[in-house]
């Protein structure tokens, strides 16, 4: 009497709970690693005794580490946070949508900020070669 997809269903839920699972602590792990270490090269930048070698590469290599790391931080953070979400709120997908939507607007706003200092730094390690 059951439709293939339905039987499909119906064999695989617990398959599907243990893919939650690990997207959430997945998703929760990354974000957790991708802020730690742009917390950390940041803390390096704060901590390094400035000598004059350093502007030329060190610092420089630092930021640009660091940029990253805050970029792939803050996007990992909104997955994490979508991908929460749609676990918590099933059969609501105009709610999510719209969540989601909104999740965007960090990741859009940091990024031109972000590209432009990203450029500009490694133009000048670059060029001082």
């Amino acid at each position: 009497d059951k439709k293939p997809r339905h039987i499909f269903t119906e064999s695989h839920k617990e398959l599907v709970k243990a893919g939650e699972k690990w997207a959430k602590d997945t998703a929760d792990a990354i974000s957790l690693f991708t802020s730690s270490t742009a917390v950390l090269l940041f803390i390096g930048i704060l901590t390094a005794r400035y000598a004059e070698n350093d502007f030329l590469k060190s610092l420089p290599l630092k930021l640009l580490f660091g940029l990253i790391a805050l970029f792939f931080s803050v996007v990992s953070m909104m997955v994490a946070f979508c991908a929460s979400l749609a676990m918590l709120l099933k059969g609501h997908e105009g709610i999510i949508i719209t969540a989601m939507s909104f999740a965007c607007i960090p990741v859009i706003v940091l990024l031109p900020s972000q590209l432009r200092l990203f450029i500009e730094i490694f133009k000048s390690m670059v060029l001082s070669n």
